[in-house]
């Protein structure tokens, strides 16, 4: 088929206004997809991790309390306790190593605060 002067000049028009289209077409996919994945990140969207305790300037998180209690947590959960037995049990060791993280970081403060250094007894 030969190219006709119309088939020429719309070529022409096309080759000249494709750019332009082609950024409109992608601004408008921009405009329709940016709220479509805000939503989508609004509700995917969770807490990662949760302050368990204030120790004077410095927190512990639940991640730090869950990692140090998890090889405790399997252990009585190897056991076998009757379910209540084994709820207090937890219940009860998880409340305990909290208490063991804070006591360690009050006594890091301590020792940063009163510039204590350690040596190894030769």
């Amino acid at each position: 088929m030969k190219p006709t002067p119309v088939n020429r000049k719309v070529t022409r028009s096309l080759v000249k206004t494709a750019p332009a289209l082609m950024f409109a077409l992608l601004v408008t996919a921009i405009v329709i997809a940016l709220p479509v994945a805000a939503n989508l990140w609004a509700q995917e969207s969770e807490m990662v991790d949760r302050i368990v305790a204030v120790v004077n300037n410095e927190i512990i998180t639940l991640y730090d309390l869950n990692r140090t209690f998890a090889p405790y947590a399997s252990d009585i959960k190897a056991l076998k306790y009757p379910p209540e037995k084994e709820r207090q049990t937890l219940f009860q060791v998880r409340q305990d190593i909290l208490n063991q993280l804070i006591d360690s970081m009050l006594a890091d403060q301590l020792v940063i605060r009163n510039q204590i250094t350690i040596s190894q007894k030769k």
